[in-house]
């Protein structure tokens, strides 16, 4: 017997195993995500300029921690952030079967 599946379906089934398998990977990337960048480095990782992190900061719109006179930023409430602001993409495939 052969199961065939649409494009949706495979990609549904994808983002559910992904979904279930992210607690499991994310222990062994656990170091990773708590990696602390400085300025220059968090601009370095956004691939932006010094300016426009230093910005953010004074308007206390992207998540930091200070040390002394130093502002610093943990990697993974960075990705948290980044996660927020993402525009997710209209699907597509659907668009495409209704005009047909």
């Amino acid at each position: 017997m052969k199961a065939e599946f649409e494009d949706r379906d495979i990609e549904a089934i994808a983002n559910r195993v992904v979904e279930f398998l992210k607690p499991h990977l994310s222990k062994n990337r656990h170091h990773e995500e708590d990696k602390i960048f400085n300025v220059r480095e968090l601009a370095e990782y956004l691939k932006m300029d010094v300016s426009w992190v230093y910005k953010r900061v004074s308007k206390k719109t992207i998540p930091y921690f200070k040390t002394g006179k130093y502002d610093l930023f943990r990697k993974s409430e960075i990705d948290k952030w980044i996660a927020e602001y993402t525009i997710k993409p209209v699907p597509q495939l659907s668009l495409l079967r209704k005009r047909g």
